[in-house]
């Protein structure tokens, strides 16, 4: 009775990571990536599988840089400076 149950536990989530990984094979696909934002929002896993989603490591490492770059653009956060001075940006920097 317990192999049965670990079996089915098994193929679940053997199918939920096959949908996931599909999922995210459709999405780059369709040139739909997800944000960096979205990306640091998921669980390691699914972030491996995203990874893993793209033909070589390459492609994903471009995808990574420029998605990162895309946020920091993005953020309008104020900088804390080394030396302990808070520099408060004017809106649009």
């Amino acid at each position: 009775m317990l192999k049965r149950w670990i079996a089915i536990i098994v193929i679940f989530v053997l199918l939920i990571t096959a949908a996931l990984i599909a999922l995210f094979i459709q999405q780059n696909a369709s040139g739909t990536a997800l944000t960096y934002a979205e990306f640091l929002e998921m669980t390691p896993e699914e972030q491996q599988t995203y990874m893993e989603s793209y033909d070589n490591i390459e492609d994903f490492l471009e995808w990574y840089r420029l998605a990162e770059e895309k946020y920091k653009n993005e953020q309008k956060e104020n900088d804390v400076g080394g030396d302990g001075d808070i520099v408060i940006l004017p809106e649009g920097n």
